[in-house]
């Protein structure tokens, strides 16, 4: 029988793959794709590894604690860079890191200790170290070391210790200071009321005067200290004479000077200084810390102050103030210590010499706070020279007068006061000085009793102290202005121990016509009394003038010399060029660069002489001369400092003349 080829295909056809072998190729393909992922997570784990360790490296180097960590057997298996450099400065000693330490490995106890460590660029550094044992999962055992530097901390534990033992030495201090006056005081007054005879009177006042006089300036110290340590002092801007205050300051101290035999001089430049804006008590009151210190502190031979003009710069004038004695001097290494707050060089220095080691401080703090610096040069037994730079905005308005002396007899003759004062010695002091003036006085003891007084008789002034019991002077005041009355309206001084800023703001608002600080002086009292009774005219403050400006003249032009337009021009060209060659050569003799200040200083003469202005025509030729012969830039300086403000007055009257419309 024949077979069809249809029969053939079906007998020959592959046979389908069974459910078996299928699975079989799942299972190889899942197999695969496993050992796949499995690859990818070991290379992803290697990588984050990888990552991780990067990371811990880049922590360890960042960080600037020395770490490091070891296995059982001490070996150091991962460190860092501080780590190691603290290890070099051991110098080859194995303290900071031990060998194996069984007892520390197999425990789960933290060791901490302190270390220092000598550098050979610096003071010790000091560090807190750490050592903790740790366990891997696999059971192996390493030690943990980490240090952190505490240098600073135990810096500032040691300042702190060394500031509280200062403040307690000058508390111990202030008490010696304050109670030897009092001692002294106390002891003579009882003299004075029992056995003393009158021909010791005099003696006996004086060493009180002059034990109080000490008191007071201890305890301003300590005040002004105060109110610069909380920010509450305040420095006033008014012009003033730099040489007026250099004096007063030196003859205020020439009885201490010549007491102890010590000459006391005061050099100031040859060329007048000029006027300048500032705070003349303060720079009164830095160069008497000075001065004090400099007589104290010098048991023979000579104390000077030198004042001299640094250089100008943008309208202002540098001055340095020199403060040299011939005493004991001071140890290089103790020139900060003396500008701390309650420091000396030596804890005997106060035993020896006394005060409250503020002064230098308080000096420090003034002259910062005016944009200055204060230094020292010293050696032990060769003397010290103290500097001062202080720059001060030249003035264009001229000193306040003095005040007048309380000379005038009878100024205040007949008039009626009302003292409110509930201190018993003060109330004698102002009725006595009072009474010497012929002036009439009631007194009462607190604000309630000047109320009643006040509210029924007519006073001249009232002098109303601040501080009372009862009612004070601040509430006492405000009622009197407030109530309809015969002294609504008259004057009313305060007295007080309170002079801030705040405090003078507080009385004018509470309607006080002035006020005076305790202790005051007789002539600021006599002072004040005439002046809020209208007796005498307080001086007026200084007008914004000048001095007139130096001559000049245009005769030595010839026929140029009536040519308007041409003068003009030359006013122009010496507003233009003279001011900035001027400059020019302050900068040249600064500099020490002779050659070129000399040819300067011809052509500013020069100038100066074609315009016949003569004061600066005679500086000129001055500075010239100097410079042929033997130039230092100190003098020359000085001269300069005259030059240019006669410079500066000619800009000025150049200046009015160009702005007058040139005539036809």
């Amino acid at each position: 029988m024949e077979t069809t080829t249809n029969e053939w295909a079906g007998q020959f056809q592959p046979t389908k793959p069974s459910e078996l072998q299928l699975l079989k190729a799942k299972v190889a393909q899942l197999e695969q794709q496993l050992q796949q992922e499995r690859k990818n997570r070991l290379q992803l784990r290697a990588r984050t590894e990888k990552s991780q360790a990067d990371l811990l490296r880049q922590l360890l180097a960042a960080t600037p604690n020395p770490v490091c960590v070891q296995d059982g057997q001490g070996r150091i298996i991962l460190a860092n860079d501080a780590y190691h450099h603290l290890l070099r400065l051991r110098a080859g000693r194995a303290d900071f890191v031990v060998g194996p330490d069984p007892a520390l490995l197999a425990g789960d106890a933290t060791r901490s200790y302190e270390e220092q460590y000598e550098r050979p660029d610096g003071p010790p550094l000091s560090y807190h170290i750490i050592k903790k044992p740790f366990v891997r999962p696999d059971g192996t055992r390493y030690l943990l070391t980490s240090a952190t530097d505490i240098t600073a901390l135990n810096q500032a534990r040691v300042a702190a210790e060394e500031s509280a033992r200062a403040k307690e030495a000058f508390l111990a201090n202030m008490s010696h200071e304050i109670r030897t006056p009092l001692n002294g005081i106390i002891g003579l007054a009882r003299l004075l009321r029992g056995a003393a005879s009158p021909a010791e009177y005099p003696d006996h006042l004086d060493s009180i005067l002059t034990s109080a006089e000490g008191l007071l300036v201890v305890i301003n110290d300590v005040l002004d200290f105060a109110k610069i340590e909380s920010g509450a002092l305040d420095l006033e801007t008014m012009p003033f004479a730099v040489e007026a205050v250099v004096q007063r300051a030196a003859k205020s101290l020439a009885y201490n000077a010549q007491a102890k035999g010590l000459q006391l001089h005061v050099c100031l430049p040859a060329a007048p200084l000029p006027v300048v804006a500032g705070d003349a008590s303060r720079l009164g009151q830095i160069l008497l810390n000075l001065l004090t210190n400099a007589i104290k502190f010098t048991p023979a031979g000579e104390v000077t102050a030198t004042v001299d003009v640094s250089h100008y710069e943008g309208g202002r004038v540098h001055l340095q103030f020199c403060v040299a004695d011939t005493g004991i001097g001071i140890a290089p290494d103790k020139f900060a210590q003396i500008f701390r707050s309650f420091g000396q060089a030596a804890s005997s220095t106060t035993r020896l010499y006394g005060g409250t080691g503020l002064g230098l401080a308080i000096s420090q703090r003034l002259v910062e706070l005016q944009g200055g610096r204060i230094w020292l040069d010293s050696q032990p037994g060769r003397g010290s020279r103290f500097f001062v730079s202080l720059p001060y905005k030249v003035s264009e308005e001229l000193p306040a007068p003095a005040e007048p002396a309380a000379e005038a007899p009878g100024l205040l003759r007949g008039l009626r006061v009302l003292l409110v004062e509930d201190n018993a010695v003060n109330t004698l002091l102002a009725t006595s000085l009072l009474q010497a003036w012929q002036a009439s006085a009631d007194v009462a003891a607190d604000g309630e009793q000047a109320l009643e007084r006040a509210l029924a008789t007519p006073y001249d002034v009232i002098l109303m102290d601040i501080q009372m019991p009862r009612l004070d002077g601040l509430s006492a005041t405000a009622h009197l202005r407030g109530t309809p009355g015969p002294n609504q309206h008259q004057p009313i001084i305060a007295l007080t121990a309170n002079a801030l800023k705040k405090d003078v703001e507080t009385y004018t608002a509470a309607g006080f016509t002035d006020w005076l600080v305790k202790p005051y002086h007789e002539n600021s009292l006599y002072l004040a009394l005439a002046y809020a009774s209208g007796r005498a005219v307080r001086p007026a403050a200084p007008s914004a003038t000048r001095p007139a400006a130096p001559t000049y003249g245009f005769a030595g032009l010839g026929k140029l010399a009536h040519d308007t337009t041409f003068i003009r021009k030359m006013q122009r060209l010496f507003i233009d060029t003279v001011p900035a060659q001027l400059g020019q050569l302050e900068a040249a003799v600064t500099g020490h660069h002779w050659e070129a200040a000399s040819q300067l200083s011809h052509s500013l003469k020069s100038t100066y002489g074609n315009l016949q202005i003569d004061e600066a025509t005679h500086y000129a030729r001055k500075i010239e001369g100097i410079l042929k012969k033997n130039p230092t830039s100190e003098t020359l300086l000085n001269l300069l400092v005259a030059l240019r403000l006669v410079t500066s007055q000619m800009v000025e009257a150049f200046e009015t003349s160009l702005r007058q419309p040139e005539s036809l």
